[in-house]
């Protein structure tokens, strides 16, 4: 529910506020429809509120200023999306870090000596695009 006093703003205004053409956020509603969702008013015009305009400036961030393309961000957000349905992603994020410690254990027992430098280092990726994402999420 959207607070009564967040003004709404224009897909112009929004536009303007991000330095970009309008027809780019349309563009962006089409690519990232789970994330950008418009109020649609009469005549369909689209409304935006500031919780859209924080999400519309963080995926500004990530494919103007970090370098993704948009197909790689809704990699990353496809991903974020999977891992939280899994057990394993659920321990580890509960905060029960007996828990967590005691299955990475049991996971780097079945990893084979010459693999373990590379999942590491993929497992580090994996986490720094969690935190991107993470960034692009967080409303507060």
């Amino acid at each position: 529910m959207t607070d009564k006093l967040d003004k709404k703003l224009s897909i112009g205004q929004v536009a303007k506020e991000l330095s970009i053409p309008s027809h780019v956020v349309r563009f962006w509603e089409t690519k990232f429809p789970a994330h950008i969702k418009p109020t649609i008013g009469k005549g369909g015009r689209r409304y935006f509120y500031s919780k859209d305009l924080v999400i519309l400036k963080k995926v500004k961030k990530f494919l103007y200023d970090e370098g993704y393309t948009i197909a790689g961000l809704q990699k990353l957000l496809k991903n974020k999306k999977r891992s939280v349905r899994g057990a394993d992603a659920e321990i580890i994020v509960s905060g029960d870090r007996e828990v967590a410690v005691e299955f990475k254990e049991r996971l780097i027992e079945r990893i084979p000596e010459d693999k373990k430098k590379e999942i590491t280092e993929r497992i580090r990726n994996v986490l720094r695009n969690v935190r991107k994402f993470e960034e692009i999420c967080d409303l507060t």
